[in-house]
């Protein structure tokens, strides 16, 4: 059985997961863990392109938007940003 892909967090990615309230930081590592199992394309939100093209999948575990991508060749899931969504008021 193939091993799961390497998680692999940018360094702002990093910063905004231990800024998060306990809860919500164990709530978001739970998914990564769950997300880096699964084809990126099968568990996204939404998703979006970068400067190059590539294809990043967006997936909302409130209140953060994590952005992501497998990177196949060296086998790794790749966290390239993370955004704390502050709620809208009406």
């Amino acid at each position: 059985m193939a091993e799961s892909p390497r998680l692999v967090l940018d360094g702002e990615a990093v910063e905004t997961l231990l800024a998060l309230p306990p809860r919500v930081r164990w709530r978001v590592l739970s998914v990564l863990e769950q997300l880096r199992h699964e084809p990126p394309r099968l568990t996204e939100d939404f998703s979006e392109s970068d400067l190059v093209g590539r294809h990043i999948s967006v997936k909302a575990v409130r209140p953060v938007l994590i952005r992501y991508w497998l990177d196949g060749p060296v086998d790794e899931f790749r966290v390239t940003r993370m955004t704390v969504v502050k709620p809208w008021n009406r």
